[in-house]
């Protein structure tokens, strides 16, 4: 896939989501919807629902839970089935929106100058 004037986290990001739609083929139209459709409208639903702050530099393209999501959230849009992503991924969602509203708390005690804990 052409990854011209992309960033490399953007790149490694595309390159994972093409890989967890199975698209092997080169297409203009297909890697520009995935790459300025399906993957933006992925992280930004997120950290909306996640409630990832618009201030968190945060990378999806690393491994863990909220990487899991976006791969996931891309493969239920690119097959129109948005609906289901949020019922299957319903217990992942709620655990990493818990952690995030921890952190979230933590950073906010820490710049009040008060231990989090």
């Amino acid at each position: 896939m052409a990854a011209d004037n992309i960033p490399a986290v953007e790149c490694a990001l595309f390159q994972q989501v093409m890989r967890k739609l199975k698209i092997t083929w080169e297409d203009e139209e297909t890697a520009h919807r995935v790459r300025d459709e399906i993957i933006p409208n992925a992280e930004a639903a997120l950290r909306r629902r996640l409630g990832i702050p618009d201030s968190a530099d945060f990378p999806f393209a690393n491994p863990g839970p909220e990487n899991i999501l976006l791969e996931n959230h891309c493969w239920y849009d690119w097959y129109d089935a948005l609906e289901e992503f949020h019922e299957n991924y319903f217990d992942l969602i709620e655990e990493c929106r818990r952690r995030w509203e921890v952190m979230q708390y933590a950073a906010e005690k820490k710049a009040e100058g008060a231990d989090p804990l």
